[in-house]
């Protein structure tokens, strides 16, 4: 399951070291006499002291992006080494913060907000990675077109997966384990929230509103697409919550004929209500008349 939050282990030594010489210029801070010292300390020392590490901690995992992509074994791992790290130092500048002896507007005090744009910054390198490795794979489904419209009722109904779809799937499954087995919980539920909103993104935009559909061919993409779901959902159940929009477009391309048709007077004449009344809580009333409009029986 991979370590949880709060469950890093800091196997590196500079970084236990890192934590353990901060701990020793607070002891040092907290001896002086004076709280004009302490302020003069806090800014001498201990500033620049955290911004080496704030430096310091930016180049490391740039080290492990050179290496490959995130979503792989060894940069993966050592990325992780980071995230660490950075969650020890925020869990040790809370506490440090509760001592009364710091000055106000200490540089400790700044540390949680620089810490959490870092995770954040490192959390969308691995979610571009996956995202661009999907993309690069799924070109093949993607590109064509016409796939859906002259899908056979006998090729829908045999239950099968889209073939230029199974490498892809597996790409993203492989990503998907290789993270969670090396990032901590939190970490790891940003990533595959923010890896199934671009997928419904992309999807919605490179399939459901370029593609044109028959009736076999919508269900084909309903099957096809409810696999993605069950991929990013089998990472992160809650994930699958995040690719609502794409599962709304196989809903609308897969309504019988009559009610497409009335759906799409509906929303001509009503806007987004008429999407509303239909069940539908995410697509727009643009989306969803485009959508409608890629069916070979509506357009």
């Amino acid at each position: 399951d991979g370590p949880g939050l709060g469950e890093y282990e800091l196997r590196s030594q500079c970084a236990q070291e890192t934590l353990l010489l901060l701990e020793r210029l607070l002891v040092t801070c907290r001896a002086l006499p004076a709280a004009e010292m302490r302020a003069e300390f806090t800014e001498e020392a201990l500033g620049p002291f955290l911004q080496h590490v704030h430096d310091r901690l930016d180049r490391r995992a740039l080290s492990f992006k050179a290496l490959g992509a995130l979503h792989t074994p060894k940069p993966a791992k050592g990325l992780a080494q980071c995230l660490g790290f950075a969650e020890a130092l925020l869990q040790f500048s809370e506490e440090a913060q509760a001592v009364p002896f710091l000055p106000p507007n200490n540089p400790l005090a700044e540390l949680p907000t620089w810490l959490e744009a870092y995770r954040e910054r490192w959390h969308k390198h691995i979610v571009d990675g996956l995202v661009k490795a999907f993309n690069a794979s799924s070109q093949s489904y993607r590109g064509a077109v016409h796939h859906f419209r002259d899908f056979g009722a006998e090729a829908s109904s045999s239950g099968s997966l889209s073939s230029t779809l199974l490498a892809p799937l597996q790409g993203m499954r492989d990503g998907l384990l290789c993270v969670q087995a090396c990032l901590g919980r939190r970490d790891f539920r940003h990533v595959v929230m923010a890896v199934a909103a671009r997928l419904d993104e992309l999807l919605v935009n490179s399939v459901a509103l370029r593609h044109v559909f028959s009736g076999p061919g919508a269900e084909q993409f309903a099957h096809d697409m409810q696999a993605v779901v069950t991929t990013v959902a089998s990472a992160l159940p809650k994930a699958g919550s995040a690719l609502q929009g794409l599962l709304e477009c196989c809903q609308l391309l897969n309504l019988p004929e009559d009610r497409a048709m009335e759906l799409r007077a509906a929303l001509a004449a009503r806007g987004d209500p008429a999407l509303r009344e239909a069940g539908l809580s995410v697509l727009d009333e643009g989306v969803g008349a485009r959508v409608l409009g890629r069916r070979t029986d509506v357009r």
